[in-house]
């Protein structure tokens, strides 16, 4: 069984990105760029694996009563659903 943990750090000019896994390669790690439009962080890969980099975000982010979410992480059955985020 694999176990993928996503740590974002966000600031004021960028989003960095770290992963702890258990049996899943490490890729798309790094720093990425973000706009918000429709009260939605569109999240984009800014560095320098071929195979991150992509014209449409990786993650969204967006607040919904008091509460982080998250659309992006996982495999085929969570990559398109809202994930709560743990906030620390």
């Amino acid at each position: 069984m694999a176990n993928i943990t996503y740590n974002f750090t966000i600031s004021e000019n960028k989003i960095l990105l770290d992963k702890n896994t258990y049996h899943e390669p490490i890729n798309c790690e790094g720093t990425y760029y973000s706009f918000e439009e429709n009260e939605i962080l569109n999240v984009y890969y800014l560095g320098e694996d071929i195979d991150c980099i992509s014209i449409s975000p990786k993650f969204y982010i967006k607040i919904s009563n008091g509460k982080f979410y998250i659309k992006g992480i996982g495999g085929e059955g969570t990559s398109n659903d809202w994930i709560e985020m743990e906030v620390k």
